[in-house]
Formats: C-alpha cells, structure tokens, sequence
C-alpha cells in the first residue's frame, strides 16, 4: 500500500469543507485509496502566499516518508516544483473551481493520478 499525503495551500477564513470534502471523498474512491494524509502549505488563514513567509524546512519535515505527493492546484504544484519535490497536480477539488464540472477531464486527471500513485 502507498503512503500518500495530499497537500493544499492553506485553510480558507471560513468552515466550507462540506462539497470540497465530498468530492474529494469521492476522487479517494476513484483513487482506490482508504487511508491517505492531508497537510497545506501553510496553516495561517491570512498566509500571504510569498515565498519569504514560507517555511520549506519545516514543509519538508512533515512531508517526509510519504511515498507519494498530491498537490491540490496549480499554485501548491509551482511550490512543490520552486522546492524540488516530485508530485502529482490535480485541481483543486472546490466546487469554486469551474474544471471539476468537466467531468471527461477530472476522470482522465484521476486515471492519471492513479497511474502516478501505483507506478502503472
């Protein structure tokens, strides 16, 4: 079994998980994934998304002796990529984001993802 973690940016200023969490729920499933970690780039709501605010040791530090990373967008993808660390980009599971309405591409990005998790 692969140890994954999945990493988003930072919590939103507001409690709205519910439709983020069970499209999500429903991507693990596609996935064939039970038990899986989730972190974000950062834990500050108010982060101000600039490199000098970030800490890379201590992101480092918590993603260690995962066998797999999953970035959730675009802009936790350029981190990961600015910091060297192999991973998967999917979109951002929101219901904010307009691509998870395109469901041809969000089935192809998870085949994909699969692939990546499993070395298929």
């Amino acid at each position: 079994m692969k140890n994954v973690i999945f990493i988003g940016m930072n919590p939103g200023k507001r409690a709205q998980f519910g439709s983020t969490f069970k499209r999500f729920s429903a991507w693990l499933d596609k996935l064939d994934l039970n038990i899986v970690s989730f972190t974000n780039l950062s834990f500050d709501p108010n982060w101000d998304q600039k490199v000098s605010s970030f800490d890379p040791v201590f992101f480092k530090q918590s993603i260690a002796g995962y066998d797999k990373v999953v970035a959730w967008g675009g802009f936790v993808s350029r981190y990961l990529a600015w910091y060297k660390i192999d991973h998967f980009m999917l979109p951002h599971p929101s219901g904010l984001n307009r691509q998870v309405n395109n469901h041809i591409y969000i089935d192809k990005k998870l085949q994909e993802c699969k692939e990546y998790i499993y070395d298929t």
